[in-house]
């Protein structure tokens, strides 16, 4: 650990053992801000519209997150239109409808296997829904994390007691009974210039 690492460290520990004299709860793991909002960078999907420090003129923007446009599934075939259900959340597969009365007394059923030109029809649908579902979840992802930030930027704008903090670095170490996680540095975000989303 160099010299300005070990400088801050023993600045933490300062920092704990003071709020501790004063009798106030000690946060001395970042998991403990689990119920609020925790990210951590490796956490982030990986994807064009999430960039990390970035500048728009002449400011330093830490992270931006575009907002998602969904699209909707692909469509189904007409043959097989009847006989599976498909839903615009990507994490829902297409459900077959197994079987089907034909006629109005219900004394006949047909069943989806009975069929091997749905069958067939239905292999190829999903080939395309499968490749149209893996590019949907990462937006979806995206899109829920956009939701979290727009949520948190606006909560911000009106309550002056929640912070949005940027860590940098990680402690990790045992001091006396407990165990510290926590950044090293911290920044508060609430200049757009350090934290932007749209």
């Amino acid at each position: 650990m160099n010299q300005q690492l070990q400088t801050r460290a023993e600045s933490l520990f300062d920092y704990l053992q003071e709020i501790i004299k004063l009798g106030l709860k000690t946060i001395r793991t970042v998991d403990e801000h689990q119920d609020d909002f925790l990210l951590f960078q490796h956490e982030l999907p990986d994807s064009d519209d999430i960039s990390l420090y970035t500048t728009s003129e002449d400011n330093l923007i830490w992270l931006s997150v575009h907002r998602q446009n969904i699209p909707e599934p692909p469509k189904l075939p007409k043959d097989i239109q009847h006989w599976v259900t498909v839903f615009s959340d990507p994490d829902r597969e297409p459900q077959i409808i197994e079987q089907q009365v034909k006629d109005e007394n219900g004394n006949h059923t047909v069943g989806f296997c009975d069929d091997e030109s749905c069958q067939d029809a239905f292999s190829e649908y999903l080939e395309q829904w499968e490749k149209w579902a893996k590019e949907a979840r990462i937006k979806k992802r995206i899109q829920v994390f956009f939701d979290k930030l727009f949520k948190i930027n606006e909560q911000l704008k009106y309550d002056e007691q929640l912070e949005l903090i940027w860590g940098h670095g990680l402690l990790l170490c045992k001091y006396g009974e407990y165990t510290i996680k926590y950044p090293l540095i911290t920044q508060e975000c609430r200049d757009k210039s350090i934290l932007a989303s749209w």
